[in-house]
């Protein structure tokens, strides 16, 4: 009876949902944005509503902003932007996307790899200056252990959007169509 226990209680422990980390902006991305006009952040879609759950070995990982994980980058994007002093409700200039695809991998024995892209828009006075898909992907320690890999994926999700987020401001054509 008490090993039925044990398994039940593993079971449900396995099955639970997490959220995904508290986003905390890159210095060397924010210095990145120093060159640019202020932004205002509009609008980030989900492409498939099938992107707003991350799998993790039995566990699902969603988005700890809003309903879903267009909200996360949003949020996020407003935080690189606001640590710049960038982001500018106001400003004529807006940004906005759609995320096309991202997942976390933890099913490896000693690697954990993640991948995100998304579809960037920038606008000036409502003119279309930039449309561009833009990914990113990452590769970290990991472990067959599901109570190290599941955290580590976790973690390393605010990590692999850092790395988007640079690939975005080191863009020539954004920084071209955000001056």
């Amino acid at each position: 009876m008490k090993r039925l226990f044990v398994l039940a209680a593993a079971l449900l422990l396995t099955a639970c949902a997490t959220q995904t980390p508290v986003y905390q902006p890159s210095i060397a991305n924010v210095q990145k944005l120093n060159a640019l006009q202020p932004l205002k952040v509009g609008e980030f879609r989900v492409a498939d509503p099938k992107l707003d759950s991350i799998g993790l070995r039995g566990s699902s990982m969603r988005s700890s902003v809003g309903s879903n994980y267009g909200d996360y980058i949003k949020q996020a994007l407003g935080q690189d932007l606001a640590l710049a002093k960038k982001l500018e409700p106001a400003a004529s200039t807006e940004i906005s996307g759609e995320l096309l695809a991202h997942d976390i991998d933890i099913s490896g024995f000693s690697t954990g790899n993640g991948k995100i892209k998304v579809q960037f828009v920038v606008k000036k006075n409502a003119q279309e200056a930039f449309r561009k898909q833009i990914s990113a992907e990452s590769q970290w320690e990991s472990s067959f252990v599901g109570a190290v890999a599941i955290p580590r994926g976790i973690e390393n999700y605010a990590l692999l959007l850092q790395r988007l987020f640079a690939n975005l401001y080191d863009d020539a054509d954004f920084i071209a169509a955000t001056k």
